[in-house]
């Protein structure tokens, strides 16, 4: 996908994969990037170093906040060409982790990308086209084994972005 003219949206901007893909969206002259994260500090200075973009507040686990961003970055910039749903998390624990832990993980790991799609795909059916893009990280711990089960079991994978288009 090039992405020279395009509109692009990536959650988990503040630090990491996130703060790389939006830069490299600048880079390749994307006509709007917004980046949008809970970490407001960081965040800010990504979109700064950057030039241009729109820094976005946004806790991804929280639907109403999805949709805020991406009605902000259609206000900004026109519709949303790419929507990156990097955002994530890694939480310390096993199976014998607490409910809390668990929920936590699965909201930011899985329920993100469920809201990312309620909200993202009907727009690209509308618009006529776009790409939803889950995140694809892989967690390893220190000692390179594969994450806690947690973390396991709620990270969602893909392995190429998700055109939508009307069938």
């Amino acid at each position: 996908m090039r992405l020279e003219g395009k509109c692009v949206v990536v959650t988990g901007a503040a630090s990491g994969i996130g703060a790389a893909l939006a830069r490299r969206f600048a880079a390749e002259g994307a006509r709007g990037v917004v980046v949008a994260d809970v970490q407001e500090e960081p965040l800010g200075a990504v979109a700064h170093e950057i030039g241009g973009a729109l820094a976005v507040p946004c806790d991804v686990t929280d639907e109403s906040q999805l949709r805020a961003l991406a009605d902000r970055a259609e206000d900004q910039f026109g519709p949303i060409d790419l929507f990156c749903s990097n955002a994530g998390i890694v939480v310390p624990g096993g199976a014998d982790a607490s409910d809390e832990i668990w929920r936590r993980s699965i909201d930011v790991n899985v329920m993100a990308h469920v809201y990312a799609a309620r909200i993202m795909v009907p727009r690209m059916i509308e618009q006529g086209g776009g790409y939803l893009l889950p995140s694809m990280r892989r967690w390893r711990s220190r000692n390179g084994s594969r994450s806690p089960t947690a973390i396991r079991a709620s990270r969602s994978r893909c392995s190429h972005p998700r055109p939508c288009a009307p069938p």
